[in-house]
């Protein structure tokens, strides 16, 4: 009520006054890689040449998932980590999307769970045209299509997740399949996270 109108991640129901704008939006480029058509599976799967990536660099905050997912994976498979933490692959990568392409898998794990709180992180996998291993917004469902990526919140522990992960690594028609999966929920941008949802809202302010 500070405010007279607002433009927020949360699931919050305020009239005309409130509009939900997730942060994955904010991401242009990353965006643009979920709203367009899947590419080719056989020209995707020509680039994976490798098991699972992940480029974290901020520890601050770190939910402890994190960490407890790295683990996990390492315990199937190394993960080449390229981001600062845990950096197994000679440095720090220069180009995220590039280097996350040559993998099956990209973990894409947000600083915490909450409904609603979906970033860049899941679109850069996406953009990588990777599996994405996904720990953050318990409603991502609601939007994006299950069938496309591995949500951890699916899983009542490490060891199932990981004996998920590892049929889907071993089982190259699965894999194929998942590839070709649109990444929207019923193959359509929800209404709600549609330019023209905001562009009204600010139109009904101004006018």
């Amino acid at each position: 009520n500070t405010s007279d109108y607002a433009l927020a991640f949360d699931h919050i129901d305020f009239g005309d006054r409130y509009c939900r704008l997730p942060l994955i939006k904010l991401f242009r480029d990353a965006y643009a890689a979920l709203c367009a058509p899947r590419p080719q599976v056989n020209g995707v799967c020509a680039q994976k040449t490798d098991f699972c990536a992940y480029v974290m660099s901020n520890t601050k905050n770190s939910a402890p998932e994190r960490e407890q997912l790295v683990d996990a994976l390492n315990a199937y498979k190394p993960v080449a980590m390229g981001g600062k933490w845990r950096n197994n692959v000679g440095g720090p990568v220069e180009d995220k999307i590039a280097f996350q392409s040559a993998y099956k898998f990209v973990l894409a794990i947000e600083n915490y769970s909450s409904p609603g709180y979906l970033t860049e992180k899941f679109a850069d996998a996406a953009h990588s045209n990777a599996i994405p291993i996904y720990w953050g917004d318990p409603t991502i469902t609601d939007y994006l299509n299950p069938k496309a990526f591995i949500n951890c919140h699916d899983f009542d522990s490490l060891e199932d997740l990981n004996a998920h992960i590892r049929m889907i690594d071993e089982n190259d028609d699965i894999y194929l399949s998942m590839l070709s999966e649109p990444w929207f929920k019923n193959n359509s941008e929800p209404q709600e996270w549609q330019d023209s949802t905001i562009i009204n809202f600010l139109r009904n302010i101004f006018d």
